[in-house]
């Protein structure tokens, strides 16, 4: 088992994580988070305060103040978000894909509860609505109390609609088209496993206009690369275009992944001249070059990607954290 530790010196602690439970633990006189990245990685952050840490009718939800981090968001025991570096992870989320569509008025995000997205989405001044559809409600009750730094008055927006029901639900029962789609859930969990399946990306593809772009963030390029290729594989056999970026993301420990994809063509050369025309000055991460880099894949991610040709089915769900 290997244990990866983001206070280094915790490396001490190696004898006590086999077999581990994860979330709240306490080691000597110092508490910390751990969290399960595969089978045989793990992480322990030292826990500064404990927010709040409760059950919703959907899934345990828990706010804490992170030692290395600062105010961090967790949901069934995974990190959602880190105010440390969000704005790298939803900047790298959202603008390539709009910036591909190039003039997208209407919006739908799928998830997303902690605001993050849809702060970056309202930069926009072409945005004439946003749709937000998230499953448990004290998500962004909890961000608004605790982080509001985060969505930052996005939700206050007029131009802002929450609907609290399932993403798979609301994009197969409602007949509204959008420009770009932004599916923003957590990792291929059993809440969250259907919306990474064909017969979903199907109906979301339904839902789009003529030129529309979905994106759909696809976990860690290094440690669960299998993950991010039955994704890239999934959305790739229902759109034309498909296109992988990524970023590093510090408090996920990885290079997070985003696949895009569109029936219209995805072409890169567009994106530093309309990022110089719609959002230079507008983001904290993202420049003409950091946007360009998103999209600069390893020879061999390209193989795996090419080589791998499983695809995820609502018969052939996979969950990564039960």
């Amino acid at each position: 088992m290997l244990v990866k530790v983001k206070l280094i010196w915790c490396i001490w602690f190696y004898p006590l994580v086999s077999g581990v439970a994860v979330g709240l633990r306490r080691i000597g006189d110092k508490l910390y988070y751990v969290e399960k990245v595969t089978d045989s990685l793990y992480t322990f952050d030292e826990v500064k305060d404990v927010v709040y840490s409760k059950r919703s009718e959907h899934q345990v939800v828990e706010v804490l103040d992170i030692v290395d981090g600062g105010l961090s968001l967790y949901i069934d025991n995974h990190l959602q978000v880190c105010v440390s570096d969000e704005w790298i992870y939803h900047e790298a989320l959202v603008h390539p894909a709009m910036l591909f569509h190039g003039s997208p008025h209407r919006v739908l995000i799928i998830g997303g509860g902690d605001g993050g997205a849809l702060r970056e989405v309202l930069k926009y001044d072409c945005v004439e609505s946003v749709v937000l559809v998230e499953l448990d409600p004290s998500v962004i009750e909890l961000v608004e109390k605790f982080m509001p730094m985060i969505p930052d008055g996005a939700f206050k927006d007029p131009r802002v609609k929450v609907v609290y029901m399932d993403g798979r639900k609301y994009i197969e029962k409602h007949d509204g088209k959008f420009d770009v789609i932004i599916v923003d859930v957590t990792d291929l969990s059993d809440v969250s496993a259907h919306i990474y399946t064909r017969e979903f990306y199907r109906a979301a593809k339904r839902r789009l206009n003529e030129n529309g772009v979905l994106v759909t963030q696809s976990l860690g390029l290094h440690y669960q690369l299998k993950y991010v290729s039955l994704i890239y594989n999934t959305v790739n056999s229902v759109f034309r275009n498909v296109r992988l970026a990524k970023a590093y993301v510090r408090s996920f420990i990885d290079e997070w992944t985003f696949t895009i994809a569109s029936d219209s063509e995805l072409d890169l050369n567009v994106l530093s001249s309309r990022f110089k025309g719609m959002l230079e000055g507008k983001t904290r991460f993202l420049t003409e070059d950091t946007l360009m880099a998103l999209f600069a894949i390893p020879p061999h991610i390209r193989r795996r990607l090419s080589e791998d040709k499983r695809i995820l089915t609502d018969e052939n769900k996979v969950v990564l954290y039960e």
